[in-house]
């Protein structure tokens, strides 16, 4: 944050909210206080925006673009350990931030710059004459984000934008983030062949560790946590233990109940056998087997709506890889096809959701080693944006150049109503007016191709490009969240409302009366409603809700309409966060009666 902060200073946008102007632009490049930078102006132009909009501001500007290149940096050490770049001319992989050498200090990347196929060669010669190996490396850097950003669009973006140009310039200083990646961590703690279970799992550990320190700062502060400060007052990694405890008694409880022949129980150390003498859960699993015997496994849908950095569902992929390999799928197949079909995740953190879909990528690539030769489905994860400043006038637009029919303007409509102030109630909206496929044709209609829109004036243009992406992605939000699925797997945010701001505090009055004291209690409620009625809610909650007063009416509606098929009472030390705050929890799974 420090270095991109003095690269902000840099191109003329002060902390104290001066900008110093522009001499001289082109469509590629500007100038600043004599210096020329070769970016599009844009990119700085909506640097300015962020740092002058009072809902985000400077220090929360900053902290995106550090958790971006952060996430990125990780990602590609991680795929050059475990040789996933492919980035030199003939295909071999070149170790963009580190190094094969243990005595090179340079990244090998710099040291071979003319053997990497995205590079300009008179560029590099350009760099190397003047002996300037951070320049060559930043641009390395560039090109590479660039060449991945097909494969991996949420960690990688594909346009030149404010993160480029933001990129600090003193990347390879002694103890920086890239020396201190590449030496106070061995290259074992990322190869994923080591442990082909375990070591995607250094996102979540090393983002809970990134952001411990605002954590720290919230729960601290007396101020109430807002949008920005949510994702770090609420990240909590999960232990991997009760991962699997909650996957292997939902989604696998479905497999092996409905298949006879499967031999997957054995390899899962935490799935439990029913009770033979408890009526209730052996007629359960009676009616699992009947209800999935005959149904397709491209047809289960496993969703996380807290996904954090994705460790729920990375353990799902693999459990549903070894059930499609049970049904005689070639394994080379298997990947896409459980992107494409059987997990979602959601999020308001978009630096979480960058972490899932790149670990979730990984997970795909080390079953399938041509998978970015090919065209595949990129993973159904999604942070969950607001309407906020979306006018009537806005969807009448929108609604007139798209050419929506009059019900289909109307779901529109209830989309920007639906996602006013998203960003801090997240995956608990509900109370959706329309039918999922509903919401997904609109999504459809809103991305279209621009040729088949009718374009009017170029005031209303203006208005269309400012909102057209932002509501396709809310319409494709909405038809996630108002469907429902047959696995419902989290670990919720513990956060109490009153904590929050008032937007927060009415809405879980409003629409969850019974379990308002807690967003983790709400979730509860909200993962209840995700559950399709026939598989499985596998919850780590705070233990509370099953003795407190509080929670009396809760426990009512879960006792009317839910049926415990297992519960481990874990206290307060199933885990303890990085701050040393103990988290006293039950985990469980239920079923709708």
């Amino acid at each position: 944050m420090e270095q991109i902060s003095t690269r902000a200073e840099f191109i003329g946008i002060h902390k104290d909210g001066s900008v110093d102007p522009i001499q001289s632009r082109t469509s590629n490049s500007f100038m600043v206080n004599g210096v020329t930078f070769d970016f599009k102006p844009e990119a700085r132009d909506k640097f300015e925006k962020m740092v002058k909009d009072e809902n985000i501001g400077w220090t929360n500007a900053i902290e995106e673009i550090a958790y971006t290149w952060f996430n990125r940096i990780l990602a590609i050490r991680f795929m050059e350990v475990n040789g996933y770049l492919e980035n030199g001319q003939n295909g071999e992989n070149i170790y963009v931030i580190g190094s094969t050498d243990a005595g090179r200090t340079e990244p090998d990347a710099v040291h071979n710059a003319t053997n990497l196929k995205y590079v300009d060669k008179n560029t590099v010669y350009d760099f190397q004459d003047r002996d300037d190996n951070a320049g060559l490396f930043r641009y390395i850097l560039r090109k590479q984000c660039m060449e991945l950003s097909q494969w991996m669009p949420d960690v990688f973006e594909k346009v030149s934008d404010y993160t480029e140009l933001l990129m600090p310039e003193t990347l390879l200083l002694k103890d920086g983030i890239i020396d201190r990646l590449t030496h106070d961590l061995d290259d074992s703690d990322f190869d994923i062949s080591t442990d082909s279970d375990g070591q995607v799992e250094i996102f979540g550990w090393m983002y809970q560790f990134y952001i411990s320190e605002k954590k720290d700062e919230v729960k601290g502060s007396k101020e109430k946590v807002n949008k920005n400060t949510l994702p770090a007052a609420t990240q909590l990694f999960t232990p991997d233990w009760i991962v699997r405890y909650m996957v292997q008694n939902t989604l696998g409880k479905i497999w092996v109940t409905s298949q006879a022949s499967s031999s997957l129980k054995d390899a899962m150390k935490y799935y439990l056998d029913p009770d033979p003498s408890d009526d209730e859960v052996l007629k359960i699993h009676e009616e699992i087997k009947m209800a999935y015997r005959d149904k397709s496994l491209r047809e289960i849908k496993f969703i996380d709506p807290c996904c954090g950095s994705g460790h729920v569902l990375v353990y799902a992929f693999d459990l549903f890889y070894q059930m499609y390999l049970e049904e005689g799928y070639s394994p080379e197949m298997i990947p896409n096809i459980i992107l494409e079909n059987n997990l979602v995740g959601l999020d308001v953190d978009k630096r979480a959701i960058q972490l899932t879909s790149f670990a979730l990528t990984m997970k795909a690539r080390s079953y399938n080693k041509d998978l970015f030769h090919e065209d595949y489905a990129f993973p159904n994860v999604t942070d969950v944006k607001e309407s906020n400043g979306i006018t009537q006038k806005d969807i009448d637009v929108i609604a007139k150049i798209t050419g929506l029919s009059g019900k289909e303007k109307e779901v529109l409509e209830e989309v920007v109503f639906r996602y006013k102030d998203a960003e801090y109630f997240g995956s608990l909206i509900n109370n959706f007016e329309y039918e999922p496929e509903q919401y997904e044709n609109l999504h459809k209609k809103l991305s279209g191709d621009e040729e088949s829109i009718s374009l009017a004036d170029m005031f209303e243009y203006q208005i269309f490009a400012e909102w057209r992406d932002l509501l396709s992605e809310l319409a494709k939000t909405a038809a996630v969240m108002s469907s429902t699925y047959d696995c419902v797997v989290t670990n919720p945010p513990y956060q109490n409302p009153s904590d929050c701001g008032p937007e927060m505090k009415s809405y879980a009055q409003t629409f969850y009366p019974v379990s308002k004291k807690d967003m983790c209690t709400m979730f509860i409620e909200k993962c209840l409603e995700y559950s399709n009625h026939v598989g499985f809610v596998g919850m780590i909650t705070m233990q509370a809700w099953m003795t407190a007063t509080t929670y009396e009416k809760l426990r009512k509606k879960l006792s009317s309409n839910m049926s415990v098929v297992s519960m481990v009472h874990l206290g307060s030390r199933a885990f303890e966060d990085i701050s040393g705050e103990v988290v006293q929890t039950t985990s469980w799974v239920m079923r709708c009666k």
